[in-house]
């Protein structure tokens, strides 16, 4: 009869140790229910009058989407793209609702208009007429669209590294920064002088 007794006590001494379940089971609930932003970017980043840029989003746990300035109807999605064309430099904001709220932002320049604020110089040089990002801040592990545009340059560079790049008077591309990072774009000529400029993509 002892051991029986002892038996018992200690079957329910170990399922007293056992975290309550239901408890587990809402935290993991909240957690599930968090609103994110999974990406938002735009391609090209530097349009010129008249041109079109496309605008990609995704989302989730979000019950509603919407763009400021509107420029469509909006709708939850994991991933979906639109048009836009913007007469200036236009910074369009998303905002995701849910549980809770999210947001992002972007710049989309449009040459010739004045540069949005967070962007990059465009200062005018000897080779290098322009380097700008779309994106000045986003979110861990989201891409940003940095644009460039040289003249009489034989050789680009990126560092830190990213793709290979070509002279181009308008090139766009994507990098993934996985903190606040600056970037050089160098330009250099045939005979060895180079010139550079640099901007920062804020990660928040």
């Amino acid at each position: 009869m002892m051991r029986i007794l002892c038996l018992g006590l200690l079957i329910l001494c170990a399922g007293c140790s056992r975290p309550p379940q239901p408890a587990a089971a809402r935290k993991e609930e909240k957690v599930s229910a968090e609103t994110k932003i999974l990406h938002f970017y735009a391609s090209p980043g530097l349009l010129a009058p008249g041109e079109t840029a496309t605008i990609c989003y995704g989302v989730e746990n979000a019950t509603a989407v919407e763009i400021n300035p509107l420029v469509d109807e909006l709708r939850p999605a994991f991933n979906r793209c639109f048009q836009v064309s913007p007469r200036q430099t236009t910074t369009y904001t998303l905002t995701a609702t849910g549980a809770g709220t999210s947001t992002a932002s972007l710049v989309i320049n449009v040459s010739g208009t004045a540069a949005a604020k967070g962007g990059a110089s465009a200062q005018k040089s000897q080779m290098i007429l322009f380097f700008l990002t779309s994106t000045p801040s986003v979110p861990a592990g989201l891409p940003a669209t940095l644009c460039y545009g040289v003249t009489g340059a034989a050789k680009v560079s990126i560092t830190p590294p990213g793709p290979v790049l070509e002279p181009s008077e308008r090139h766009c591309f994507t990098v993934k920064p996985a903190t606040t990072t600056t970037y050089t774009l160098t330009a250099f000529k045939k005979d060895g002088a180079s010139e550079l400029q640099r901007l920062t993509v804020a990660v928040r």
